[in-house]
């Protein structure tokens, strides 16, 4: 049985002058506080009421990953050059996204998978996918996802599903 520890996230966006932008994360409870702080292999879905914006998985805090995310936005935003072929995430962009509150959920795993990525980004694509059965689409941002047949996979497949019935289920 794998576990993993689920907190939620409200991520407010603000937009500057210059084109750059900034964010903020407010747990949803005084308890949550895990993702934020841990260098633990994670999984996040980037959210708007029933639309999945974005999935991805990390091995630093919450935080962190945000902010890279960001700074190479912003970069972009200001330069008009990507580094390394790579812009921020395209659902912080104004003009591609006009929600600027959205909502994080953060699924950080047990330690034993701290070296286990393939594994995260099998449970990464099933959830995705489970996204494109239900909403006729894939998460709306989305750049890329990892598919691999990992020895766990039905495991992985499972708990997908898990994680998308959590945030979905009063939802769809």
């Amino acid at each position: 049985m794998t576990s993993f520890f689920l907190e939620k996230y409200f991520l407010k966006i603000k937009d500057h002058a210059n084109k750059t932008c900034s964010f903020e994360i407010f747990p949803e409870s005084v308890k949550d506080f895990l993702s934020t702080k841990k260098i633990r292999r994670k999984l996040y879905i980037v959210s708007h009421e029933s639309d999945c914006f974005y999935v991805g998985e990390t091995n630093t805090s919450i935080k962190e990953r945000m902010n890279r995310g960001f700074r190479s936005y912003n970069t972009y935003a200001k330069t008009g050059i990507k580094k390394a072929g790579y812009g921020g995430y395209k659902w912080i962009s104004p003009q591609n996204n006009l929600q600027r509150e959205m909502v994080l959920h953060v699924y950080t795993f047990d330690d034993k998978y701290d070296n286990d990525r393939e594994y995260v980004e099998v449970v990464e694509a099933e959830f995705c996918f489970l996204v494109r059965q239900h909403k006729k689409q894939w998460p709306t941002f989305q750049n890329e996802i990892h598919f691999n047949n990992h020895k766990d996979s039905q495991s992985a497949e499972r708990l997908a599903r898990e994680i998308f019935n959590q945030i979905w289920k009063n939802l769809l």
